[in-house]
């Protein structure tokens, strides 16, 4: 009968080696090898940036809103033909995605977006770091305004940021002050927030009202909608028929920019800045 070498490993050595396996296999198994050919087969269904991830369950898609891009849970034991007859079978969904969320947009020399309903330019020249920001003359024929920044591109983000923030929290102020007037009511502070999921918000107790800064890239009519709507919950904190009565009073043709805002709204977050440190501005 054979002994049991005096070097055999330990229980808990075994253990170890096992879990040790266990994970190398997950490694290996982290997402089908895909040849160049093939990713852009996919890319192709997907029309987006996109990650693969290994799935020991089902196959299945979907979009992370907060990284802008599809997420493929791909089981491995699934071959490239499986996966494109799953992508085919879900083309609506995916382009409607794909048209609700334009893929992310950097802003930098030659680059035009809107501001306060107004096209403009950006146009970047070296010197010591400022920001001038030109209104187009009608007088010369001028299509757009032109934001001027001088100094190191990579802080452009910031810059422009904080000058958006800055024009559309006046704006909104001059607004929601209006509005308020108009309703017969006080407000107290209006200031500006960067939630993904709500466009405004209104403390009617503290008289408070908080306006999205991305809305200063839409459409004016769109941020004054916003700015009426969440003045109008000064008055009614719901959304009944006396509420919708109380925008219109304020904007006759509110429908419209709710629309826009609603089929468009998630296009504002496709513009990259470089992100402020998070806190209220008022």
């Amino acid at each position: 009968m054979e002994s049991i070498p005096a070097s055999a490993p330990s229980l808990s050595a075994l253990k170890k080696l096992w879990a040790s396996y266990q994970k190398q296999s997950q490694d290996v198994k982290i997402k089908p090898a895909l040849s160049v050919a093939d990713e852009a087969i996919v890319k192709s269904y997907l029309k987006y940036s996109f990650i693969i991830r290994p799935s020991p369950k089902r196959l299945s898609l979907r979009f992370d809103s907060a990284k802008r891009q599809f997420v493929l849970n791909w089981p491995p034991r699934l071959g490239l033909a499986s996966v494109i007859d799953f992508l085919g079978k879900n083309q609506v969904w995916i382009e409607t995605i794909v048209q609700k969320n334009p893929e992310i947009y950097s802003l930098g020399h030659g680059g035009h977006f809107t501001l306060l309903g107004r096209l403009t330019q950006i146009e970047i020249n070296q010197g010591r770091p400022s920001l001038n920001h030109v209104i187009a003359s009608l007088d010369n024929h001028e299509a757009f305004d032109r934001l001027i920044y001088h100094g190191d591109e990579a802080n452009l983000g910031y810059r422009l940021e904080r000058h958006i923030r800055k024009l559309t929290l006046l704006h909104a102020k001059s607004q929601i002050e209006a509005y308020a007037h108009a309703l017969m009511h006080n407000i107290e502070r209006v200031s500006l927030f960067s939630a993904r999921s709500r466009w405004g918000s209104c403390s009617p107790k503290k008289k408070t009202i908080r306006i999205h800064w991305r809305l200063g890239l839409s459409p004016i009519e769109v941020l004054d909608y916003v700015c009426a709507h969440e003045a109008a919950h000064l008055k009614h904190p719901d959304h009944s028929h006396e509420f919708w009565a109380c925008v219109g009073s304020l904007m006759p043709d509110y429908a419209n920019p709710k629309a826009w805002l609603k089929t468009n709204g998630s296009a504002l977050h496709a513009y990259q800045f470089r992100p402020l440190p998070p806190q209220d501005e008022h």
